[in-house]
C-alpha cells in the first residue's frame, strides 16, 4: 500500500498513512492475525477497538472498493515470492476463507457489497 505509485490509489495509501507508518500497520495487523487465529489476546482492545478504528479512522477505505483493492494487495502480498507460507496447501486456502469471512462481515457493518471481490 505504501509503496503504490498508482495514483488512482492515492485515496487508500492515504488513509493508511495518516494512521500510522508501515511499521505501525505491520505490529497492529500481526497482533490482529495472532489473536483472530488463536495466539491469545495479542490485538489490544479486541472487537471494540477494530469497530472504532474503522469507523472513525479508516471510513473511507471501508467500502466496496476500498475491500477490493485491500483484497488486491492482500493477495499480491500473499502470492508474493518474499512470503514464505509454509509448504503445507492448506495454508493460503485457509487465509482466504478467513478473508472472505472478514470482508463479508464488513461489508455487513459499513453497507457495501462483498459479491465482486475476488478472493484467491
Amino acid at each position: 500500500i505504501y509503496e503504490d505509485k498508482n495514483a488512482e490509489n492515492q485515496w487508500f495509501k492515504t488513509a493508511f498513512s495518516q494512521i500510522g507508518s508501515v511499521k505501525h500497520h505491520i505490529r497492529t495487523q500481526t497482533a490482529f492475525w495472532l489473536d483472530a487465529f488463536g495466539a491469545g489476546k495479542k490485538y489490544h482492545g479486541g472487537e471494540f477497538r477494530l469497530s472504532y478504528h474503522h469507523q472513525y479512522n479508516a471510513s473511507a477505505v471501508m467500502t466496496e472498493k476500498g475491500a477490493i483493492l485491500w483484497m488486491q494487495f492482500m493477495r499480491d502480498a500473499i502470492e508474493s515470492k518474499k512470503v514464505n507460507l509454509t509448504k503445507d496447501p492448506r495454508v493460503k486456502p485457509a487465509i482466504f476463507v478467513f478473508l472472505k469471512v472478514i470482508m463479508n462481515k464488513y461489508g455487513h457493518d459499513f453497507k457495501f457489497k462483498t459479491d465482486s471481490i475476488t478472493y484467491e
